[in-house]
């Protein structure tokens, strides 16, 4: 579930054109908001964030329904870095070329006693891309 996840939110951040919002986004953010042109020409905003354990998908422009979507639960931690051309860290959300995101999951076997069991799986996966459209 982790890859699929990582695959669309990288598929995403791949098409970006600009990187709207992204605090803390030079030492590690776990929410970005960006926009894109799609397939139709439309200028696409969605923003990534993590709401607990979930990571959120919210599309605002244009609105979509059932926004904003769950795209996998289970999420322990997600860390957004954000680089320049140079591919120095950044924070000034102009100078955005390319996104790393980190990702950890857990899956615990809750019907273990004190959920300890050799189900209880951790995935960490890491991506960076590079932002075609800016």
């Amino acid at each position: 579930k982790v890859r699929v996840a990582l695959e669309r939110m990288t598929r995403d951040l791949r098409t970006g054109s600009a990187v709207t919002v992204a605090a803390n986004c030079n030492t590690g953010a776990n929410d970005i908001t960006f926009t894109f042109v799609d397939d139709t020409q439309t200028t696409v905003t969605v923003r990534y964030y993590l709401n607990g354990t979930s990571l959120m998908r919210n599309q605002t422009n244009p609105v979509v329904a059932g926004q904003p979507e769950t795209v996998i639960g289970d999420v322990q931690a997600m860390t957004i870095l954000c680089y320049d051309a140079n591919a120095n860290a950044t924070a000034t959300v102009a100078n955005v070329r390319s996104v790393e995101v980190n990702l950890t999951t857990q899956i615990e076997d809750v019907a273990a006693p004190g959920g300890q069991s050799p189900a209880n799986q951790t995935a960490i996966m890491t991506t960076r891309v590079r932002m075609r459209n800016i």
